[in-house]
Parts: structure tokens; C-alpha cells; sequence
């Protein structure tokens, strides 16, 4: 549905569904369409806002600079330790 106060309206109003039999201003007029489409959408939308370290409570910061600090490591409990077996004797 074009609503008839948009700028291309005549373009837009008789667009084939194939892109290939669309003329070029048919295809700039569509992309356009989705592009105002899509910003309207993503104008409304709200960000979450992330607590700032000093407002979380002490706990809070510690489990996160622990994860932090933890995230590029490798898992612990994967059973192996720079490329060897921690109980190379256990098959």
C-alpha cells in the first residue's frame, strides 16, 4: 500500500513484482520506500541503556570483571591444558 501523499506514489503505484521488468526508477523509488520504511522503524525503537559500573552494588562488578577478564580463555573444564592431556594415563 503506497499511501497517496508519497512523493513517488506514481511510480510505486504500478510496479512490476519482478525487479528485472522494474525500470530504474522504479528500483530507486522502491529502495527508497523500504530505506524511509526502515528508518522509521528503527527511529522508534529504544537502546537499552547500560548501568554504569559505579551504579551497580559491589557483587555486581566483581562477577562482571570476572567475566570479563575470562572471556578469551579457554574453558577449564575441557580437560586439556595448552594442547596436552591433564591425565595423559587415563584412556
Amino acid at each position: 500500500m503506497v499511501p497517496a501523499d508519497h512523493s513517488n506514489a506514481a511510480l510505486l503505484r504500478d510496479v512490476p513484482a519482478d525487479w528485472r521488468k522494474q525500470s530504474k526508477e522504479q528500483r530507486a523509488a522502491v529502495n527508497q520506500h523500504y530505506i524511509a520504511a526502515i528508518a522509521n522503524i528503527s527511529g522508534r525503537l529504544r537502546r537499552k541503556e547500560k548501568a554504569r559500573a559505579a551504579d551497580l552494588p559491589l557483587d555486581e562488578r566483581l562477577a562482571n570483571y570476572i567475566i570479563e577478564r575470562n572471556a578469551g580463555r579457554p574453558d577449564s573444564r575441557s580437560g586439556k591444558k595448552r594442547g596436552k592431556e591433564l591425565r595423559p594415563w587415563i584412556s
